[in-house]
């Protein structure tokens, strides 16, 4: 199972990478709280330098979710990947990439290794359904960009005929 948190919804570039996460959230509160009862789960946590989440709660948070990874008696995480724009001090291995996620650079402990990782590889899956968790804004986008396609006027509905049935 793989579980995303994102401080922006990219899923449509998630999707364009082959990559298909199980759940996304871009609700860090609702993260927190479904992360606790998962059961062998890879997780990413991708950080977007917009600030909407707290550096130290997410910072707690990931390390939390590593110490769960690397528990023998815990099985409910395998892994915990942080990709990040911005430095992230107190975690101590994260990837950093510039510009949009698409090539990494590992950081562990503070210091930059100079050989880049293709992370979405490690992610890739079939096609198939999210169950997507948005904050309110996010939500607030979703509907504006749905109702301007809805309210957007076809060329092709003035060339369309619909038969009349008596």
């Amino acid at each position: 199972m793989l579980l995303v948190l994102s401080e922006i919804e990219c899923l449509d570039y998630l999707n364009s990478v082959d990559v298909y996460p199980d759940i996304f959230f871009t609700d860090f509160k609702m993260f927190k709280n479904m992360v606790v009862g998962t059961e062998n789960a890879d997780i990413v946590i991708l950080l977007a330098g917009t600030c909407r989440f707290s550096k130290r709660l997410i910072s707690e948070l990931a390390t939390q979710l590593m110490n769960r990874a690397k528990s023998e008696t815990d099985g409910g995480i395998r892994s915990v990947c942080v990709m990040s724009d911005t430095d992230l001090r107190s975690i101590p291995l994260y990837f950093k990439y510039d510009g949009r996620p698409f090539s990494f650079l590992p950081v562990e402990n503070g210091k930059i290794k100079k050989t880049p990782v293709d992370l979405w590889s490690r992610y890739k899956s079939e096609p198939k359904e999210t169950t997507v968790y948005l904050v309110r804004s996010d939500l607030n986008e979703l509907a504006e960009n749905i109702q301007r396609r809805h309210d957007k006027d076809d060329d092709l509905l003035e060339v369309i005929q619909t038969p009349e049935s008596k």
